[in-house]
Parts: C-alpha cells; sequence; structure tokens
C-alpha cells in the first residue's frame, strides 16, 4: 500500500480492464484521479465506484488519438487538479488482420492511439513532473512476439517498449520513474 494523498493521476482507456484496475488501485492509495475514456457509461460506473470508496474523479470522455479531444483532455485535467503526478498511458487499440488487407483508417487509428496519443501525453506532462512522480506505459507481451495477423500491432507495442526503456533513462537524473508494463 502506498500512501498517494494529494498525488493526481490520469489514466487514459480507464474505463475497463486494466485502466479501470489501474484507477481503482490508486484511488485506494488516495490519489484524485482523472478517468479518460470514450464511453461516458463505463467512465461514470468506474467513479461510482471512486468515490463509493471515499475517493475523487473526473471522467472526461475523450479520444487521446484525436487532437481536439486531447487538448481538451489535458485543460480539463488541469483546470481540475492544477497538476499532475502520475500519469498511465493505458489506452491503447488492436486490429487482428493482416497487415496487407487492413483499411487506411485502421492503420492510422492504431498508429495514432498506439503511438503518437503516448508520445504527446508524455510530452504534455513531463515539463510539470516532479521528483518521486511518474508514467506508466500499458504495452502489451506483443512488443516481444511478432504475430501473424498482428504485424502492426505488435510493430507499435514494441515502438512503446523501445520508448519507454529510453525515457526511462532519459527521465532517470530527474527522479521522474518511467514504467512500462507488458
Amino acid at each position: 500500500y502506498y500512501n498517494l494523498s494529494g498525488k493526481t493521476a490520469i489514466i487514459t482507456g480507464a474505463s475497463r480492464g486494466i485502466g479501470k484496475a489501474i484507477a481503482i488501485h490508486l484511488a485506494s492509495c488516495g490519489a484524485k484521479i482523472s478517468l479518460v475514456a470514450r464511453n461516458q457509461k463505463d467512465l461514470d460506473a468506474v467513479q461510482e465506484i471512486i468515490c463509493k470508496m471515499g475517493g475523487e474523479a473526473l471522467s472526461i470522455i475523450g479520444d487521446v488519438s484525436n487532437f481536439e479531444s486531447f487538448s481538451g483532455i489535458i485543460t480539463q485535467t488541469l483546470e481540475k487538479w492544477r497538476q499532475v503526478d502520475i500519469l498511465v498511458n493505458n489506452a491503447g487499440i488492436g486490429h487482428l488482420s493482416d497487415f496487407s488487407v487492413m483499411s487506411e483508417d485502421q492503420i492510422h487509428t492504431m498508429v495514432n492511439l498506439n503511438i503518437v496519443a503516448i508520445m504527446q501525453l508524455c510530452r504534455a506532462f513531463i515539463p510539470q513532473l516532479q521528483k518521486g512522480n511518474g508514467i506508466l506505459n500499458v504495452g502489451s507481451v506483443a512488443s516481444f512476439f511478432p504475430t501473424p495477423g498482428s504485424a502492426l500491432y505488435g510493430a507499435t507495442k514494441r515502438f512503446l517498449l523501445s520508448f519507454t526503456d529510453a525515457l526511462h533513462w532519459e527521465m532517470l537524473s530527474s527522479g521522474v520513474h518511467v514504467t512500462g508494463v507488458y
């Protein structure tokens, strides 16, 4: 158990699965949470769980792969909490299909969400992260095992692994922790 009282976290993909579990856990440790996802009903359910535990949460409907939505997410978070101490990049998408038959839209969506959005979120929040704060990038075992039928997904997750490792070393001297979960 960690005491995160007074800390704030922003979690993308917070409406279910790993993101939901991380949000609830961080809230149980005392952190104030910005929950980000595209589904209002699911976000409201997570926010309700956190509030019933006595925690504080802000639900933000948004798509981190869309620049206009992305800007609003940052603005709403900072207006509410004034700072971010923990960034959890959990939102991601995968299309199970051979790369040669994937649509342009599927390709762009996957690259924008699994790579570009994570870089933009890190870049947006790194300047305010202080010693002891951190970034958690949620990846996949696909980072390590190229698999036919998910070539692009695996490649985006391999990028995340490399980016996270390099960012870890860049931020080490500042005391900001950068970690990946696969």
